[in-house]
């Protein structure tokens, strides 16, 4: 029970077409997605993969990081007090010091992981874009851009 077959990709699949969408397109390795989807703010590359334990819902990049590296630590202390306020999804920085959102959800088997599970790990996604995006897109870009975790004289470190 929860090794990556074929049985569980045809599972994952079907929750595809369950949730709506005709756009998804199976990577090259057993047990990987990939779809084009359309929050309130934005398209992004969402990724899906199965692993024997694991499904990870991934949007590699969620935002491209700061390009000028006086803006990265208020992004950083953003992104890592943003995590403390979400549960099960959160932020994370690639090799490019892009910022990677995720999802990753216990499925070892289709006793435990059904459907609501599955349309569960795409809707936070979904919120997540839908309600961070735009202030950390600016946070990445703008020297002057505001974060609800940091007072304007300062990091609020309380």
């Amino acid at each position: 029970m929860g090794e990556v077959n074929q049985e569980k990709c045809d599972m994952i699949a079907g929750y595809f077409k369950q949730y709506g969408w005709d756009n998804v397109y199976a990577g090259e390795e057993l047990g990987t997605w990939q779809v084009e989807i359309q929050s309130e703010v934005a398209k992004h590359d969402l990724f899906v993969r199965v692993t024997e334990w694991w499904i990870y819902f991934v949007i590699n990049p969620f935002c491209f990081g700061p390009k000028k590296p006086e803006l990265k630590e208020k992004l950083y202390y953003h992104l890592l007090r943003l995590n403390l306020d979400i549960s099960v999804a959160k932020y994370s920085l690639n090799a490019n010091d892009d910022v990677v959102i995720s999802v990753e959800l216990p499925c070892d088997s289709a006793a435990t992981f059904q459907y609501d599970e599955f349309a569960d790990g795409v809707n936070l996604i979904f919120n997540n874009c839908n309600n961070h995006y735009l202030e950390i897109m600016k946070l990445c870009a703008e020297a002057d851009a505001q974060s609800k975790y940091i007072n304007p004289g300062g990091v609020d470190i309380s």
